[in-house]
């Protein structure tokens, strides 16, 4: 008898970048492209994780809910802004990802991103508030070091 599938192994697919076993255990089940794990991460969450650009698209093409959000709020955007997924970021955007949305401290994927000094990443997809406050009063801007005088 075959062992049954679990969320734990199609996460792990997911990070890893595993497309070929991915592909094969969803479509036997493609209930688990948006079934998520005890931490509350979705297969596209971990793929973002690993930089997966290929996995990210695939899920994708499955149509699988692309703002989830784990159990501390971080969506797949946030987590690919913070992993520096630059391409991850472009393809969850043009995907419908809400650029704004922040995680249980505040940040949105602007923050994780120019705390990398990568804040040209989600705002030049354009929408992304560059004023907003997290929960330490902290601007995207000032994270990356880049407050401007107005």
């Amino acid at each position: 008898m075959a062992a049954q599938t679990t969320v734990d192994e199609i996460s792990k697919y997911a990070y890893e970048g595993n497309l070929g076993l991915l592909r094969l255990k969803l479509e036997q089940n493609n209930a688990f492209a948006s079934r998520k794990d005890g931490s509350g991460r979705s297969p596209l969450h971990w793929a973002a994780s690993g930089g997966r650009t290929d996995v990210v698209d695939y899920l994708l093409s499955l149509q699988v809910p692309v703002d989830d959000r784990d159990e501390t709020h971080w969506t797949p955007l946030i987590i690919a802004s913070s992993a520096g997924g630059t391409q991850i970021v472009h393809n969850l955007i043009a995907n419908g990802a809400q650029i704004n949305a922040v995680n249980q401290n505040g940040q949105s994927s602007l923050h994780y991103a120019a705390s990398k000094n990568r804040l040209e990443q989600p705002a030049s997809d354009g929408g992304a508030r560059r004023n907003c406050y997290d929960e330490a009063a902290t601007m995207p801007d000032a994270q990356a070091g880049r407050i401007q005088n107005s």
